[in-house]
């Protein structure tokens, strides 16, 4: 049957699809983008969202980063982790949260970002 809603994955010849966790709204994803582990992440104005599949986990932005606006998400070579938020550019490396660029350093506005295959993340900014 077909839903407007939701997570899909296309395989060729069959649509599968997921619903989102309840309280959240494909309304309110900024961006996803497929992990080195094939684990699907999406940035939401309340966090990070993953999904390995078959389940769904939430992912909070804590350890001094001021706010879990997650609103875009790319990963580098290292399959490092690196997420804008309205404060600014922070980088995960598996197990703890840097900032890169915020609003201590850098006051633009972040419009894209993405790693380029040789160790470089590339930011697209704007005041």
């Amino acid at each position: 049957s077909y839903q407007s809603e939701g997570l899909a994955r296309f395989d060729g010849s069959t649509t599968e699809w997921f619903q989102l966790p309840e309280g959240y709204s494909t309304s309110n994803v900024h961006t996803m983008v497929l992990a080195p582990d094939n684990t699907v992440w999406l940035a939401t104005p309340d966090g990070l969202l993953q999904f390995d599949g078959q389940n769904w986990q939430s992912t909070l932005i804590l350890d001094g980063i001021v706010d879990n606006d997650t609103q875009l998400i790319t990963f580098d070579d290292l399959g490092q982790m690196w997420v804008s938020t309205p404060s600014g550019l922070w980088r995960n490396d598996g197990s703890d949260w840097a900032p890169i660029l915020n609003s201590v350093n850098s006051s633009a506005d972040i419009l894209a970002i993405s790693s380029d295959g040789n160790g470089s993340i590339w930011v697209l900014t704007e005041n």
